[in-house]
């Protein structure tokens, strides 16, 4: 069985896309659990009583890490989840391709001690990031860029736009680090399993379409200095310092973990004056 778990927060007219192109590219059976954390609860008044979705219902504050982990909880508490079984971690502001998912699933049903995310592209074409392989980490340098020669990629910390693994995984990583929220849950995630021997890989041959027109704030998006500031202490921010540094002190000393989050503070204030300038 094919279980996806995915966070909601309004945006009701993006989750029947979403939805709309599983039932394009999965052909085998599948079970979505949309976890919804507004208080309006849209979803659950369009999708209850569907028979191939469930919608648990939220308290307005888990943000995405704890739908995901209430996600995981109403997926133990009503299924009898097996080691060959499939989860997936999605994002409702993705549309998948007629074989996204056929492709994912061939790596997977080949080896399953992995696991796999698909290649992003943004509703202007453009390749999107959805992974990288830690080249250091004080300074905090990272490679984004894809293998030119295999259809999968090696990388050490990755998204969840639609992160695909065994029941097997699951069980041995568990949930999303409560200790993150928001931003950093799906690389804490990614990064632990590389810690226990299991490789996060983008493949490239399988392509999601992502819409980005409502995102977190990062130096992509950011209009201003105010903006930047402000995102260094926004949870809704990538660039949260505190959330980074909760991330890295989860598998680093607090002096070196330190050290990483200024690096990846200035970082940020680099790319943010680039992106300025041009």
């Amino acid at each position: 069985m094919i279980y996806i778990i995915v966070p909601v927060f309004k945006r009701l007219a993006k989750t029947k896309v979403f939805l709309n192109s599983l039932q394009s590219s999965i052909s085998k059976d599948y079970h979505v659990i949309l976890v919804d954390d507004s208080i309006e609860y849209e979803h659950v008044a369009c999708y209850e009583g569907e028979s191939f979705i469930s919608v648990v219902k939220g308290n307005g504050e888990l943000y995405w890490g704890g739908g995901i982990n209430l996600g995981l909880h109403f997926l133990r508490d009503n299924f009898k989840v097996i080691d060959d079984d499939i989860i997936v971690f999605a994002n409702n502001d993705i549309s998948l391709r007629n074989d996204t998912f056929n492709i994912l699933y061939s790596y997977l049903s080949s080896n399953s001690n992995r696991i796999l995310h698909p290649k992003l592209i943004d509703q202007l074409g453009n390749f999107i990031s959805s992974g990288s392989k830690i080249v250091s980490w004080f300074p905090f340098l990272t490679d984004h860029k894809l293998s030119n020669t295999e259809d999968l990629t090696h990388v050490d910390i990755a998204s969840a736009r639609f992160l695909m693994f065994s029941g097997h995984i699951l069980s041995v990583l568990g949930e999303i680090n409560s200790l993150l929220p928001h931003y950093g849950g799906d690389n804490d995630f990614v990064y632990r399993a590389k810690t226990l021997g299991i490789n996060t890989y983008i493949v490239s041959s399988s392509v999601v379409d992502v819409d980005e027109s409502e995102t977190g704030a990062k130096a992509s998006n950011l209009k201003g200095v105010r903006n930047l500031v402000d995102s260094f202490t926004s949870i809704k921010s990538p660039n949260s310092i505190e959330y980074r540094y909760k991330f890295v002190s989860s598998h680093f000393n607090p002096v070196f973990s330190c050290a990483i989050v200024l690096s990846m503070t200035v970082k940020s204030v680099i790319a943010f004056l680039i992106k300025r300038k041009y």
